[in-house]
């Protein structure tokens, strides 16, 4: 047992060590883009989101995650903005129909993707590419993509500059009836449209990373965020969760476990650790149980013994008296009947409980009557009683 205390102190001890160290290392920068509120890393969308209550004063800013369908199924306000930002943007055909209707009827939808799935490009009419950014000056220059709006009073006399290969999506072709170019990047793409639809409009953009905290808090970017975003009335605006990276994952308890790196690495600790102890636990040797004779049953014997003293001294009626007498305690204490007189309501009953037949049990009880009332038996009729009552014995078990 001291052995075993010993492993498990050990084992706690570099499992709570390593817990320790993990929690202390500093934590990677994740780069991945989430476009999620709640997010503070570099591709997350908490400062724009922040900026959301400074660019609508006033207005009600609601936070979806059921998508466009289930949002805007019941009612809405009369005038207001809908807002989607991620890296793809593919709406089913509720979703789609739902975000339709409600700019037809005079709101406004703010969608910023680099991927865009045929349904919605094609109900607005337009095609997206990604530019190559694996030019000589791309590769030799940190931000080699610029943007900035065409619209002379949001136009701004310095450019918004952005890593290389982070906003190369743009516009290949649109409808120019009902389209009009709001921003294109250094390399003349068209990267902002609005797109009239109806009593309302869609801005889409194709440059979602520019919306990102990262950007949102490098140089003058953040104006570019602010520019984009006041084509939009002031008005109740939805900001969508549903349209995120990952966002239609399940979380379980796992899953949570495995995200984080510091939970992960204890995790895979306490595995190692549990499967540890089993194997040494395993290798133990069990101390030898020592055998215990049971004890052993004297009253067979008492019983034989007195048995070879009444026959012995040829007292044949004393032993068939004995014997009637254990037979009558054991039918009063087993069947609850009583045995000072033997009638017909004493067959009746005991053959009702034993299931023999009260003619049966008439000739045994009425042997017994004469044994009993006999001074002397014979060997024969005590041969003869203990077999009759052994056979009661067998047939009532």
């Amino acid at each position: 047992m001291k052995a075993d205390k010993k492993y498990i102190i050990i084992l706690a001890a570099i499992f709570v060590l390593l817990i320790v160290v993990e929690y202390n290392q500093p934590k990677p920068i994740d780069w991945n883009a989430t476009y999620s509120k709640k997010d503070k890393i570099p591709y997350g969308n908490y400062v724009v989101y922040d900026y959301l209550a400074d660019l609508f004063p006033n207005q009600k800013i609601t936070t979806t995650e059921k998508g466009i369908y289930r949002t805007l199924e019941n009612s809405y306000s009369p005038n207001g903005n809908y807002i989607i930002i991620g890296s793809t943007f593919e709406p089913d055909t509720l979703d789609l129909n739902s975000l339709r209707d409600y700019v037809m009827s005079g709101h406004n939808a703010f969608v910023s993707a680099e991927y865009f799935n045929n349904a919605f490009s094609d109900s607005l009419k337009f095609k997206c590419e990604e530019g190559s950014f694996f030019a000589a000056n791309n590769i030799l220059s940190k931000d080699s993509t610029s943007l900035n709006f065409t619209d002379p009073s949001v136009h701004s006399e310095r450019n918004f500059n952005y890593r290389r290969g982070t906003v190369e999506y743009y516009f290949s072709s649109f409808d120019t009836a009902h389209t009009t170019v709001l921003g294109r990047s250094s390399k003349n793409n068209a990267n902002f449209i609005a797109v009239q639809y109806g009593k309302g409009n869609f801005y889409v953009s194709t440059v979602p990373i520019a919306f990102t905290n990262y950007n949102a808090l490098k140089g003058n970017n953040s104006e570019y965020i602010s520019r984009a975003l006041s084509y939009l009335p002031v008005a109740d605006t939805y900001w969508d969760e549903y349209y995120k990276p990952g966002s239609h994952i399940e979380s379980s308890p796992l899953r949570f476990i495995l995200g984080n790196e510091s939970l992960k690495a204890a995790y895979i600790v306490m595995i190692f650790s549990l499967l540890f102890y089993i194997v040494f636990e395993t290798k133990r040797k069990q101390r030898i149980i020592p055998v215990i004779t049971p004890l052993k049953n004297t009253s067979l014997e008492f019983v034989e013994t007195i048995g070879r003293l009444y026959y012995q001294k040829g007292t044949r009626s004393g032993i068939a008296h004995k014997k009637i007498v254990f037979f009558l305690d054991y039918i009063r204490t087993r069947y609850n009947i009583a045995t000072n007189i033997f009638n017909d309501a004493f067959y009746s009953s005991l053959a009702s409980k034993t299931l023999i037949p009260a003619e049966e049990l008439q000739n045994l009880f009425t042997f017994i009557s004469q044994v009993q009332a006999a001074n002397t038996i014979d060997e024969i009729a005590l041969m003869q009683l203990n077999n009759q009552i052994e056979t009661f014995y067998r047939k009532t078990k």
